[in-house]
């Protein structure tokens, strides 16, 4: 941030919720959220962030985001058009428009590895990887104290071929979950300590995320991976990924929670 002493207004654009926080250094001061609408157009997700930062850009130096989706000068594009039905949108212009402020973008897995790195897990390290195990597999990559924007892990291929997060993600066990008549992923782990079948997709689930960064830490001289995420944080997971590491990777859990987008948008650049 230019200037530590003047707030930032960061936003947070996921696919189920907007988020909107002052953030100064490392605090949040205040923080809104409303559940993403139904008209997802960039038109009307500008405005709806607009109006949640209502009596805030008079304080602010700048706007800053984090979002889903793959970013290329300031534009994005929705990997997911059904959830954010967005193609080389240049959101960085909508939105400096509507506030009157300079605005930085950051992909969201980006923007939480840059959060962990400065304020959370991930301090006292210069190389860590971050890692999001939700519905997808998201990465977020500080080499030499420096944010490598773009590192993807959910799309790297197994020895079939599949990216990993279509086998190894929230998404997979909620699709295993409609087979077995479950409510979503949550009920694969809630069923795993009975049912040899969810056990043994769990373990699986746990195991290919374990080589994936097994082969990052190898390949980068990471000093530390930390793992966020609604799976990756849930009870239990990260004890099945490090079981398969026999200790020799400092992985550990994420510690800023939902606000790591929001923090460490805030403070890039």
């Amino acid at each position: 941030m230019s200037n530590s002493n003047i707030p930032v207004l960061a936003f947070d654009l996921g696919g189920t919720k907007l988020a909107a926080a002052l953030v100064r250094e490392n605090r949040i001061l205040e923080r809104r959220q409303v559940p993403t609408p139904e008209d997802r157009s960039p038109e009307n997700i500008v405005h709806t962030f607009t109006a949640l930062s209502e009596n805030w850009l008079e304080q602010v130096s700048k706007v800053a985001v984090a979002v889903t989706g793959h970013l290329k000068n300031g534009r994005v594009t929705a990997p997911n058009q059904k959830t954010l039905p967005w193609t080389d949108v240049d959101l960085t212009a909508l939105l400096e428009r509507s506030t009157g402020k300079p605005t930085t973008i950051l992909n969201d897995a980006d923007a939480a590895a840059w959060g962990e790195f400065r304020f959370g897990a991930g301090r006292g390290s210069s190389r860590m990887m971050f890692v999001t195990v939700s519905t997808g597999v998201g990465a977020g990559l500080v080499l030499e104290n420096t944010l490598l924007e773009g590192a993807e892990l959910g799309f790297t291929r197994l020895e079939d071929g599949t990216p990993l997060e279509l086998t190894a993600s929230g998404a997979a066990l909620d699709r295993y979950a409609v087979r077995r008549g479950w409510n979503g992923a949550r009920a694969v782990l809630e069923h795993a300590g009975k049912d040899q079948e969810a056990q043994i997709l769990l373990e699986r689930t746990a195991m290919l995320i374990a080589g994936k960064l097994w082969d990052a830490y190898q390949l980068l001289s990471l000093e530390r991976v930390v793992v966020g995420g609604g799976l990756g944080l849930s009870p239990g997971f990260l004890e099945r990924v490090r079981k398969y590491l026999n200790g020799q990777i400092d992985l550990v859990p994420a510690e800023l929670g939902v606000d790591a987008g929001l923090m460490g948008a805030a403070a890039w650049k």
